[in-house]
């Protein structure tokens, strides 16, 4: 098995941003959801553990996807995970899991 988490009502954009940004090293359940809904559609996060490394797996699946999936570019494909970024990756993924800024 893998890291077990208490389960949130709502994936957090701002909870996600909080551990990109080194504010919050801990595991996050909202990361862990992220990073779930980035294999699900075929980018990998590299470990589900719930953690944000700087410039790791887990940006560079996401920046890929913003890139290929949402069609962004340049700065708009880095950065910040925010609500647009999160409901495409959640969509796409399936899962109705509600999300939050």
């Amino acid at each position: 098995g893998g890291k077990s988490f208490v389960d949130v009502p709502t994936v957090s954009a701002g909870v996600i941003n909080a551990r990109r940004t080194n504010q919050d090293a801990s595991a996050s359940v909202d990361v862990w959801y992220l990073q779930t809904w980035l294999k699900a559609v075929g980018y990998d996060p590299g470990t589900l553990d719930g953690y944000w490394t700087p410039a790791g797996a887990t940006q560079k699946a996401l920046d890929t996807f913003r890139r290929n999936s949402m069609r962004l570019t340049g700065n708009d494909a880095t950065g910040t995970v925010g609500l647009q970024s999160l409901t495409a990756l959640r969509d796409k993924a399936g899962p109705t899991k509600p999300v939050k800024a």
